[in-house]
């Protein structure tokens, strides 16, 4: 099979099976920008795409993937808004995209614009409600101190994922900060969990069926591999449950130890940072 072959087959993949021509040199960049992307190297797509968009002979069915490509290719090195104005640009091309509403929100919570990105989030839910878009405005209207909006938000998803302890934990903890929690409801809310394990001693803190100072040993228990996240996890959620207490001197501490242990991947590390950069 020739390389121009593989490339079209690549293509064909990538866009769902648009098929189209265009020039070969624009059409390779715009290859050369997909493949990129698929092998984790933004620069090279950004470069790739950029040059496919430059060339004026790219063909129009082929212009908004380009653009969608490269704001991925941007976002994937914190280049923000370079990702925000190429998701303009796709969203007017493509205007039914609601995952490309999500995208750009992304990209405004990125820039920091934490209320554009509520707005881009609220316009996907109100065209296509789904369990991701809730996660991420509820996450966004925690950052936002929107504490009851984002408890909505959590409790929509906690109807499609009743057993999952993590989001149950989310809810909690936005009640706890908005003020509204009810242990009664947080109780029944508990019974509905998979497991009974962790993150369930975080909930129980939220909810008043367990202790903060219980919470590092609680951690401890369970897959051995598992307990240093469990720490770290548990680290962040007391900061929160102090914060719910107006008590950040007793938080701040914890958040430090959250953002130093957690994996850089997990939701604890990212909103640990977070928290910390309000109290300067």
């Amino acid at each position: 099979m020739g390389a121009g072959l593989r490339r079209l087959l690549l293509v064909v993949a990538f866009l769902g099976g648009a098929c189209c021509a265009a020039s070969a040199a624009a059409y390779d960049d715009f290859a050369r920008g997909i493949s990129a992307n698929l092998q984790g190297d933004a620069p090279l797509a950004v470069t790739s795409f950029s040059a496919a968009l430059a060339a004026g002979d790219l063909n129009p069915t082929l212009i908004p993937s380009a653009y969608r490509g490269r704001a991925i290719a941007y976002l994937r090195q914190n280049q923000c808004k370079p990702a925000i104005a190429d998701l303009d640009a796709y969203i007017r091309l493509k205007t039914a995209d609601v995952q490309a509403l999500e995208l750009r929100g992304d990209a405004h919570a990125c820039a920091g614009d934490l209320q554009a990105a509520d707005s881009d989030l609220s316009l996907a839910i109100a065209a296509k409600p789904d369990r991701a878009a809730y996660w991420n405005r509820g996450r966004l209207r925690w950052r936002m101190k929107k504490f009851a909006g984002a408890a909505d938000d959590f409790a929509q998803v906690v109807t499609i994922e009743p057993q999952n302890g993590y989001v149950v934990l989310w809810l909690e903890l936005s009640r706890a900060r908005a003020g509204t929690l009810d242990p009664k409801v947080g109780a029944h809310d508990i019974d509905q969990l998979e497991s009974r394990d962790w993150p369930a001693p975080l909930i129980k803190l939220f909810v008043g069926e367990a202790k903060q100072e219980d919470m590092a040993a609680a951690a401890l228990r369970g897959d051995s591999k598992a307990v240093p996240n469990q720490q770290c996890e548990a680290n962040f959620y007391v900061a929160e449950w102090w914060l719910a207490h107006q008590d950040a001197a007793s938080a701040k501490p914890l958040l430090e130890a959250a953002a130093q242990n957690c994996p850089k991947n997990f939701v604890e590390y990212n909103e640990a940072r977070f928290e910390l950069s309000q109290f300067k």
